[in-house]
């Protein structure tokens, strides 16, 4: 449910709370000033919104880091972009205006997987495509994750299914954490979460 803590909690894993929010903890080591530079470089974060330029596709992935033909060629592999492009010259158009959506996440994704990260952060990754699009998203999604450390946030239970671990989170707290044996209970708890929310926002148009 959009509001309820979800972007605030991948913030935190950010680090972008330390001065509020003591004692983060990682690994049971406090996350701080003299070790948020060792925590950026083992994580990649993928966010909702999608922020292309007006370069080629090999450009947009390696964003201004030392580039690495070796690491293009992985990243490329593992978002499945060589399905996509023969010719990774190809300019993308301002804001990829020249792509469709599931090519622009493609990239992002590509771009995430650049330098190998240990961990990744996905913050609503498919929430501005298709589902047609979502599921060929999907199928990279998944190979990426796989022996990795990640953080999934997302609305669509699709997108979660596979997580060894799946939390609800409504106002700020958890309401219910389980796996794939809890998946049908998940789903009452959602409905019934987004039943009050339809039941609040009836009751502010009655009262205007």
């Amino acid at each position: 449910v959009s509001g309820s803590g979800k972007s605030t909690f991948i913030n935190v894993l950010l680090g972008m709370y330390r001065e509020k929010l003591k004692n983060i903890r990682i690994d049971d080591k406090e996350l701080s000033d003299k070790n948020i530079r060792d925590w950026y470089k083992k994580i990649s974060y993928i966010p909702q919104e999608i922020i292309l330029f007006d370069g080629t596709v090999a450009d947009n992935i390696v964003f201004g880091r030392k580039y690495d033909q070796k690491k293009l060629e992985n990243a490329i592999k593992l978002s499945r972009l060589d399905k996509i492009f023969s010719n990774y010259n190809y300019v993308v158009g301002d804001k990829g205006n020249l792509l469709s959506g599931g090519q622009r996440q493609r990239i992002v994704i590509a771009r995430a997987l650049y330098d190998e990260p240990e961990i990744l952060i996905l913050d609503e990754a498919t929430s501005n495509i298709d589902t047609v699009t979502e599921k060929l998203v999907q199928k990279g999604i998944e190979k990426l994750l796989h022996g990795r450390t990640s953080f999934v946030v997302a609305h669509r239970l699709s997108t979660i299914r596979d997580c060894d671990k799946i939390m609800v989170i409504n106002n700020g707290k958890i309401e219910e954490e389980g796996n794939h044996i809890k998946y049908i209970l998940l789903i009452q708890i959602i409905t019934n979460i987004l039943i009050s929310h339809l039941d609040l926002v009836l009751q502010k148009n009655l009262y205007h």
